[in-house]
């Protein structure tokens, strides 16, 4: 089986939100905690999470956790990109993983979607594949071996969106039934409705 590395970016200053938003409870747990158990749907997987090296709490909440190994950000100012970068830099031990890339702060993302990318990836050697929610693309991002090195070269200013947007690659897309996927706690409002949702499915 093809191993896997997910880059979880999580040093962002929540400023949308008005408060650090990955430690914030949903159901009986944080926001994190669900997003890294559905990352965590194979035993093989390591999880690397990058986290503002001020972020102490946020380091706590995942030490128990013996897939996900967190690393710190020193420039977290210059955006998501420069966390997947310290991300790849921390998954070098594996380098002919595959990368899933995926933000914190989807607590309803479904184990079975994370699933359904990996499979759609091993059978159909795609470089490039997200899942889709009603036309709209979600996360997880899986970016084949083959590719994450030209990650080091992208635009900070656009990031990941120029291998996904470049005409040379084809992303494939998995239709999931998983609102989960897309559906990401960025301002109060964004968490509300996300507390108002429905009681969240099996996996």
């Amino acid at each position: 089986m093809n191993t896997y590395t997910v880059i979880v970016p999580a040093a962002g200053a929540s400023r949308r939100m008005g408060r650090p938003k990955l430690l914030l409870p949903y159901r009986d747990r944080a926001i994190i905690e669900w997003t890294l158990d559905a990352l965590s749907v194979e035993s093989g997987a390591r999880i690397v999470l990058v986290v503002h090296a001020t972020d102490i709490a946020l380091q706590r909440a995942v030490a128990h956790r013996a897939q996900v190994q967190w690393v710190a950000n020193p420039e977290p100012e210059r955006g998501m990109l420069s966390s997947v970068l310290v991300g790849l830099d921390a998954a070098r031990s594996r380098p002919t993983s595959h990368l899933l890339v995926c933000p914190g702060d989807l607590p309803d993302l479904r184990a079975a979607t994370v699933t359904a990318v990996l499979h759609h990836h091993r059978t159909r050697g795609a470089k490039l594949v997200v899942p889709t929610y009603h036309d709209r693309r979600g996360h997880p991002l899986l970016i084949d071996a083959e590719l994450a090195p030209r990650i080091r070269g992208l635009d900070p200013n656009i990031g990941l969106r120029q291998i996904t947007q470049d005409p040379k690659y084809r992303v494939e897309e998995v239709p999931v039934d998983d609102p989960g996927c897309v559906r990401d706690v960025d301002t109060p409002a964004d968490y509300h409705t996300l507390d108002q949702a429905l009681e969240r499915p099996e996996t």
